[in-house]
């Protein structure tokens, strides 16, 4: 009652503290005036060389760069008495407790190397190896702060008031670095007489 009627936080506090009860200050959230629409670029180069008559090579360079994703800045009213962090001593709006920010701040990005190789052999056999550097770093991975919780929402928390970046920035939670995998496929040259057999295993 009165919030709607245009009491102050010290004239809602004074009232309800006469009924004996405490009443803390509400939460409020806000969007950005100028929300953006999160966008990515993609970007390949990828080069193959025929080595010998039986073996290719293949070298692939792969990344993106995302930037304007959406997160949230929940320190918007933060402060510290002791002016930790270069916070301010009290809170910039004493009207309100925690402040939420939906902002455009969030960014990404990936850039990995894949070396491939082919060996065609006899009797129809290939044999392909891959072995891919990367890296991939990022504000927040998916689930952010609540990292496998399935309750949680694209939008991310930043841990600085000032700067996503700042504290945020770093190693994504699916950051491989290194990965490799070897991989075959035979051509089962036999023939068998027997329809059924050669029906499950020829070719």
């Amino acid at each position: 009652t009165g919030f709607s009627s245009g009491q102050t936080l010290a004239q809602i506090q004074a009232a309800v503290i006469k009924q004996g009860s405490k009443f803390a200050a509400p939460a409020f959230n806000s969007i950005v005036d100028n929300l953006k629409t999160p966008k990515v670029l993609e970007y390949n180069l990828e080069t193959q060389i025929q080595v010998t008559h039986s073996d290719v090579l293949d070298l692939n360079f792969v990344g993106n760069y995302s930037w304007d994703s959406t997160m949230l800045n929940a320190l918007e009213n933060t402060f510290s008495p002791t002016n930790m962090a270069g916070l301010p001593t009290t809170r910039p709006d004493a009207r309100f407790g925690i402040v939420t920010d939906l902002v455009n701040s969030g960014h990404a990005n990936y850039n990995g190397l894949t070396t491939s190789i082919r060996h065609t052999a006899k009797y129809g056999l290939t044999l392909s190896g891959n072995y891919t550097y990367s890296h991939a770093l990022d504000l927040a991975s998916n689930g952010g702060l609540e990292t496998f919780n399935f309750n949680a929402t694209y939008p991310q928390t930043q841990l600085a008031p000032d700067s996503a970046s700042r504290l945020n920035y770093g190693n994504a939670d699916y950051d491989i670095r290194h990965s490799a995998s070897i991989q075959y496929v035979w051509n089962i040259p036999v023939k068998p007489s027997n329809e059924v057999l050669r029906t499950v295993a020829g070719g």
